[in-house]
């Protein structure tokens, strides 16, 4: 019968070296794996990969995500991507995310993404705490019930992206991005059912230079709701059911004089009269006075124009008057002295009074208008 020794042990052990099995539920292909939520057995550990995971991907994800799921983790070996992690509830199942799902050493995961699940909890203050390196959180389908205010306080996001997921709530709460850095670029919104974005939803976001809030319920604007956009060069705002008053004029005014490019045209909804009309075009059919953040009841430009107007007008009236007044009294003298009106007279000096205008700066005018 053969048999080995301790030193033939050995030398297999050397030749075949025990290799680390992959997580239960889970696959992993270099840095990236992939666990099936029915099956997988959390917390995580970096251990039990024969490398530390940067993209986790958590596939038929149906119920609560477990407080310290990731724990386990270590900062992964490859530092040059977005390490990420990506849920897919299939069928748009449900998700719920216990308190400090994302505790532990996970402050190097940059990106959240979640896909097609009902969050019907809402996402409260502590259901992100732990991920404090996020840059970008995307959300496509599903649902979401509601944010809290803090929600996204203590991260350094780069942009938010929620596309086609419905907010049961139909509106973010005011300043709900404020505290989540100020390197913020880009805000999408876009096709979550929101009927309502109320002033100081963007409050603090100075650097952001595109939003898209297109494809809502959206009838109105608070006037002040996009003063913080100091920076935004495109705005998409199609899609929504605009009601044409003058209540919402102001965004043709703060759209011109901002110079801020419209990504598609605001069309009206409401009254039906307007229906299909462009906004500014209807607003010039109202002669709507409007209040703005960049121009007050009527804009810096209009006001000039009309004060130049009646200055010019004033004192053309002037030099006619004056005028007047001078020939009236050369007629006087003539007649006093004898002289004829075929006499010529003494040449006199001729005063000519110019008019400079007011200096205008007309700011750039919108493509859209």
């Amino acid at each position: 019968m053969f048999r080995l020794d301790l030193r033939g042990i050995c030398l297999l052990l050397l030749v075949f070296p025990i290799v680390s099995a992959t997580p239960t539920g889970c696959t992993e292909t270099a840095s990236y794996a992939t666990c099936d939520f029915s099956a997988w057995a959390p917390p995580l550990l970096s251990g039990d990969f024969s490398t530390s995971p940067c993209y986790i991907t958590l596939n038929n994800v149906d119920g609560t995500l477990p407080a310290n799921a990731f724990s386990g983790l270590s900062d992964c070996a490859d530092p040059s991507g977005q390490r990420s992690i990506a849920m897919t509830c299939t069928g748009s199942k449900s998700l719920v995310i216990a308190t400090n799902a994302f505790a532990g050493t996970m402050t190097w995961i940059a990106e959240l993404s979640i896909t097609d699940c009902i969050i019907s909890a809402g996402l409260s203050s502590s259901d992100l705490s732990g991920l404090s390196g996020l840059v970008d959180f995307l959300t496509s389908g599903g649902s979401i019930a509601s944010f809290a205010s803090t929600t996204f306080s203590g991260l350094s996001m780069n942009s938010i992206a929620m596309s086609g997921t419905s907010i049961t709530a139909q509106t973010i709460p005011s300043g709900f991005l404020e505290n989540a850095g100020s390197a913020m670029t880009k805000i999408t919104l876009d096709n979550l059912g929101l009927t309502s974005i109320p002033s100081g939803a963007f409050d603090g976001k100075t650097a952001v230079t595109a939003l898209n809030i297109a494809n809502n319920q959206l009838t109105t604007l608070a006037t002040n709701a996009l003063d913080s956009l100091i920076s935004l060069g495109t705005l998409s705002i199609t899609g929504n059911q605009w009601e044409c008053t003058c209540d919402i004029s102001f965004l043709v005014q703060w759209v011109r004089y901002t110079g801020v490019t419209l990504d598609g045209d605001i069309t009206c909804t409401t009254p039906a009269a307007y229906n299909g009309k462009l906004l500014n075009k209807v607003t010039f059919d109202l002669g709507c006075e409007t209040t703005t953040s960049a121009s007050t009841d009527e804009s810096t430009w209009d006001k000039a124009l009309k004060y130049g107007t009646a200055v010019i007008a004033t004192l053309g009236l002037g030099v006619a008057i004056a005028a007047l007044v001078s020939h009236c009294c050369l007629m006087q003298k003539m007649a006093l002295s004898g002289n004829s009106s075929n006499t010529p007279s003494p040449k006199t000096k001729s005063y000519k009074r110019t008019v400079t205008p007011l200096p205008i700066n007309e700011p750039t005018r919108n493509s859209f208008f």
